[in-house]
Parts: C-alpha cells; sequence; structure tokens
C-alpha cells in the first residue's frame, strides 16, 4: 500500500543525490527527498527507516515512539508486545560490537551462544561468523577474546562432550522428533547445485535415507532441523552419535547428502566399529520382485565385498560381531519349468524360504504377514536376519517398505556417500528390470548391474559418463583393498585416515564438485 507505493516510486537521496526532487533535513539532520519522508510534529522521518506503517493500526509511527517493535527475523515492524518473540542476538558489526534486539523463532537458524558469560540466542551462525567461533562439540558459539586461547583451542576439537545414550534405537523409538523433523527438512529451502540436479532424474522415483555412524560427535539443532537429521542411538558405538536422515528423493537429497557430509565432518569422527547405511524406498511389492532382488543380492555380493576391507568378510580379530554376514544360499536354485504353473510354483516356494528367514523361522499366518506387517520379535537388534549385507525386514514388516544396504564402511566423505546411493540404485533398478534373466539363471556381474545406467538410458551421455565413473571408482576401491590383503592388511586404515580428504574423478571429472 503506502510503503510499496513509496519504495517503488523513488530512490533515497543517499542512493541517488541528482533525481531533481525537493529534498528537506530530517529529524537526525540528514538530507533525504521529500517523497520519502513523513512530517510528523514538526520534523521530518525517513519512511522505513525512522518511521513505520502499522497496517493494523492504519497509522504511522516513529521507532522512537516506544509503541513499535521490529522482529529482526523478518524485518518487519509491529505494535510493541503484539507478537511472540525472543530476546537475543540480532547482529554483530565491524567492529565486533554485539547487537541485541527481539526475533520470531526460526528453527532452521537461531543458536545459542554464550556472550559475557550469559547464555543467549543468536539470530543465525551468520551474524557471529567474524567475531565468534564455535565449540564444535557443545554446539555453543563463544566470542573471541573472551576465551583463553587454551580453552579455544580445546573447544575447537571433536571430543566426547555428548552422549546418547537416552535416545531411541531407532526411528521408530523417536517417532516424534522423526515426524517433526520430515516436515521441517520438507518446508526447508535448500539451495540444490547443477550436478544434483543433472544426475537426479538416473534415481527414478527411489526414495532413500542414509545411516552416518560416528565414534564421537554432535549435531546443533538448527543444522539437523535443516537437514532432516534424527540423532538415534547404536548399542556398537558406546554413547556414539547415528545420524538417521528423514526419506530423501531426487536432486534436493543428493544435496542433502553433500551438506550432511560437510556439517558431519566439522563436528564428528569415525573408527573401526562405524559403518555407512542406506535404506531405499518405493520398490515394487510384487513377490517376484522381493525374489528376484534377494537372488540378485546373493549373485554379486562376492564382487561388492572386494570393494570394502577385509574385516568385512572376516571379522574375526578386529571387531566383536559380524554385523555384514554374506547373505545365505538358502537352497535358492534357478527357474527351470518356464510354464505358468512352473513359475508361480517357483515364485511361491523361493518367497516362503526367504519369508522365514526374515521372520526367524515363522511361517506366513493370522500373526506374521505382510499385510499386518508385526514383526514376531520386536527389538531389532535381537532379529539376526538383519545382520547381512543386506536387510530386507522391511519390505515384509514396515510401512516403509525399504531395504537397506548394510555393507559400507565408515564415511563421513560426500563423494563416497553419493557414489555409493547411485550403486545401491542401480542395484534396485537392475533387479525391477531384469527379473526374467535373474530367476533364470543368466550370470550377472557388479559391472553389469553397474551398466544399468549406460543400457537404460541409451541416449544420455550422462547415463554413460554416470556408469563409467561408477565402474572406475569401484575398480580403483578393489585393487586398492586387494593389495591390502596381499600384504596382509585386514583392516585398511588408510580408508578412515583419508575420508575427510578423499576426492575421485573420472576421466578428469568428478560427479558433482562440493
Amino acid at each position: 500500500m503506502i510503503q510499496k507505493k513509496l519504495i517503488t516510486t523513488i530512490q533515497s537521496y543517499t542512493e541517488n543525490p541528482s533525481l531533481g526532487f525537493p529534498v528537506v533535513e530530517t529529524h537526525d539532520g540528514k538530507t533525504e527527498y521529500r517523497k520519502n519522508t513523513k512530517f510528523v510534529k514538526g520534523k521530518y522521518y525517513s519512511v522505513f527507516t525512522d518511521i513505520f506503517y502499522i497496517e493494523s493500526e492504519q497509522k504511522w509511527y516513529r521507532t522512537t515512539s516506544g509503541k513499535i517493535e521490529k522482529d529482526w527475523e523478518t524485518g518487519e515492524w509491529f505494535i510493541k508486545d503484539t507478537k511472540k518473540m525472543i530476546n537475543g542476538i540480532v547482529d554483530v558489526d565491524f567492529s565486533g560490537n554485539v547487537i541485541t534486539g527481539r526475533f520470531t523463532k526460526n528453527e532452521y537458524n537461531n543458536c545459542p551462544v554464550v556472550w559475557k558469560n550469559s547464555n543467549y540466542t543468536a539470530l543465525n551462525p551468520e551474524i557471529l561468523k567474524m567475531h565468534f567461533f564455535e565449540d564444535v562439540s557443545a554446539n555453543v558459539f563463544y566470542k573471541t577474546g573472551e576465551v583463553g586461547k587454551g580453552d579455544k583451542n580445546q573447544m575447537e576439537k571433536i571430543r566426547p562432550s555428548k552422549s546418547y545414550t537416552n535416545k531411541g534405537y531407532n526411528i521408530e523409538d523417536n517417532a516424534k522428533e522423526f515426524e517433526q523433523k520430515k516436515e521441517l527438512y520438507k518446508n526447508y529451502g535448500l539451495k540444490i547445485g547443477d550436478d544434483a540436479k543433472k544426475y537426479a532424474k538416473f534415481l527414478g522415483n527411489t526414495s532413500f535415507g542414509c545411516e552416518f555412524e560416528a565414534s564421537v560427535g554432535s549435531m546443533p539443532d538448527y543444522l539437523q532441523n535443516r537437514l532432516g537429521l534424527v540423532i538415534c542411538r547404536d548399542g556398537s558405538l558406546e554413547g556414539g552419535p547415528e545420524y538417521v536422515t528423514v526419506p530423501m528423493e531426487g536432486a534436493k537429497g543428493i544435496q542433502n547428502i553433500i551438506n550432511t557430509c560437510k556439517e558431519l565432518q566439522k563436528r564428528n569422527q569415525i573408527d573401526i566399529r562405524c559403518s555407512y547405511h542406506i535404506h531405499l524406498g518405493n520398490l515394487p511389492k510384487e513377490r517376484v520382485y522381493l525374489v528376484a532382488l534377494y537372488m540378485l543380492c546373493y549373485q554379486i555380493q562376492d564382487d561388492i565385498f572386494k570393494m570394502f576391507p577385509y574385516y568385512k568378510l572376516d571379522h574375526r580379530g578386529i571387531k566383536r560381531k559380524n554385523y555384514c554376514q554374506k547373505l545365505k544360499k538358502m537352497s535358492i536354485y534357478s527357474l527351470k519349468d518356464q510354464s505358468k504353473e512352473g513359475y508361480d510354483q517357483f515364485v511361491d516356494v523361493v518367497y516362503n524360504r526367504i519369508f522365514e528367514f526374515l521372520s526367524e523361522g515363522h511361517h506366513a499366518d493370522q500373526e506374521v504377514n505382510r499385510t499386518q506387517m508385526r514383526h514376531p520379535i520386536r527389538e531389532k537388534w535381537q532379529r539376526s536376519c538383519r545382520y547381512y549385507d543386506w536387510n530386507f525386514i522391511n519390505m515384509l514388516f514396515s510401512p516403509s517398505g525399504t531395504c537397506e544396504s548394510r555393507l559400507h564402511d565408515a564415511t563421513l566423505n560426500s563423494q563416497r556417500a553419493v557414489n555409493w546411493l547411485f550403486m545401491n540404485r542401480a542395484v534396485i533398478a537392475f533387479a525391477e528390470n531384469n527379473i526374467k534373466k535373474i530367476i533364470c539363471g543368466d550370470t550377472i556381474s557388479f559391472i553389469d548391474v553397474l551398466n544399468f545406467y549406460k543400457t537404460h538410458y541409451k541416449s544420455s551421455k550422462d547415463a554413460m559418463f554416470l556408469s563409467d565413473y561408477l565402474i572406475a571408482y569401484y575398480t580403483e576401491r578393489k585393487n586398492r583393498f586387494a593389495k591390502d590383503i596381499e600384504n596382509g592388511d585386514k583392516v585398511s586404515e588408510w580408508c578412515l585416515k583419508d575420508d575427510l580428504t578423499y576426492k575421485f574423478q573420472f576421466d578428469g571429472k568428478a560427479l558433482f564438485r562440493d
């Protein structure tokens, strides 16, 4: 209305003093165009700087009147005490002077600050960058100069200052928080890079959720809200955090993995106890798909194990438990009788065999079945069938309908994380598009699976590059670990040590730019 008309009609005198409009001296001795001022009680006030129009009152109010206040989050002015706001730090000028004010809560930006030995909430971390530093383990900002050099050095190191033994073991145990984080992630306006947009189309409608395990670390609440992260408890980590993302899709999901890894690396550390898991969703519901997917994963698992440290294959003497066993063959053989009756019988027999394996020996009945989605063993850590390189339990016993890829070693590296996503997407898509080949016993290698992108999207140069890139990445890892085994190295500690700095290119190009 009046405000918009004034703003769009004329520049300020400071911005352009040569417009030729009549000027006046404002209440504070500055020169301004008359059109940009209001005359109140014998003095001129610059609109949108010194005087504001309050819509609810249909009236102009001076900032010095004591009757209005600014919401520093939105930049709007309101009648004082008519809006719920919090007190906090709203800006820090170039010289380091802290400015306080009031603002509406923003769960994506507000962060805790200690200033002059008192606790505050800051409008956002960006205003603090020049004169404050973050205690990366406590996720609190302190003003530089108010903390001794030795203490500051300690605060900028990742250390075990938080324990997550009070958290639930899985998403179901943190259900309320999970739903809140899903909504927050959905509504967050994430800036998406061109590479994420370019390759997102090859994910199809596959949804995915990631689990990043860390031995030590933390993540600020505002970043958890932006990234859609729920911190869960993992018994194998002895208090370390397991970061579980909300379900993601497409380009936003790819970019979110990249952003998540960037923030995790600042505040977390990994060790040999940790892993990186991916849940893949929007999978076909037909029985034959589960049969084909299981048979494919069984057939290519020897290839896949080669791209990981040897302890993933043989944990003895290194880890107390094998959390990623190879899938069992379970006397599953290829389809011989291709008549309708033979096909139906084959699918029924193999499906029921897989069902019994995933349900810990139960036959499908009124209590235990795919419709009820109730696993006979409630606690997930008690289900022995989940501790394999692929975990299919949720495909039968959860509304999520996901399968979980569990084999990857510890990583907080965005390239490794995204590469593994596209590798697993290739597996589930290959299974969907090659059911007959799989169940009829055709020989299939992991390389064949990674070529899915170039064979399925035949006219796309990006798809060709994606397949070639993933194969080159697979080959590099496989060869490196093979050399370690030749040298008797079952741990391959280099993989942990270079996780922060690792980069991979094929033909001089990376899959995406950080």
